[in-house]
């Protein structure tokens, strides 16, 4: 069996009010196995968000050990973190976080900025076939006021695959969109993992959306169910 793309160990987390300890997750042991489509409910306030910046390297855990893609994050510096989410992973948030004065296609080639040994027409050529692969083909000087929020939200999924990550993780993709839009964003998550070989983690509350992954956990009150 090949070696899981993310596995947490005992891991917490907490923060701090003053001298008072609010913990938010407990004891967490996690595996996800490569090319795996796994939906994460919950209530609100059960650390579904926290879980994800955690994987993601953007925060960093109380306890416990976290390896994705091979890398033990606690060992990695802040900007080293940087350098390595932009090489391994993909980003996909309910709001989505595009820069309104920039076109889709410099949108989606904001990550590749970061690779400074790409040059200008291979990042062109990286962010076309982002864009046609989340059906955007024909949108790229469309900026984000020109487009539906679907169609913003399809720019926001090339922007998170433009890099080639191996690893998606979403953050309520699908929570701001219409039942239309919604499995539209569903339906591309899908093929990104099944034709593509993505794996996909995607914390939701629909489960609707959540039917969509092969893999369905539970969050409540910080513990995995």
């Amino acid at each position: 069996m090949p070696e899981p793309i993310v596995t947490l160990v005992d891991v917490a987390k907490s923060y701090y009010k003053g001298s008072l300890e609010i913990p938010v997750l407990d004891g967490i042991d996690l595996e996800i196995q490569p090319g795996s489509f796994e939906a994460l409910m919950g209530p609100s306030g059960s650390g579904k968000s926290t879980l994800l910046y955690l994987m993601a390297g953007l925060d960093r855990p109380t306890a416990g050990s976290i390896r994705v893609i091979g890398a033990d994050l606690g060992s990695l510096s802040d900007a080293q973190l940087s350098e390595w989410r932009a090489l391994n992973m993909g980003f996909v948030f309910q709001q989505y976080n595009l820069v309104p004065v920039l076109t889709a296609a410099e949108n989606v080639e904001l990550p590749l900025l970061l690779r400074k040994k790409l040059t200008k027409a291979q990042r062109a050529e990286r962010v076309a076939i982002a864009l046609e692969a989340a059906g955007l083909k024909g949108r790229d000087h469309h900026y984000p006021r020109e487009l539906s929020g679907g169609q913003e939200q399809r720019v926001a999924i090339a922007r998170a695959i433009v890099g080639d990550p191996k690893i998606i993780i979403c953050d309520e993709p699908t929570g701001d969109l219409d039942g239309e839009s919604a499995n539209a964003i569903l339906d591309l998550l899908g093929t990104l993992n099944k034709e593509f070989g993505k794996s996909i983690f995607m914390v939701t509350h629909d489960p609707d959306a959540a039917d969509r992954a092969t893999v369905q956990r539970r969050l409540k009150k910080g513990r995995l169910l």
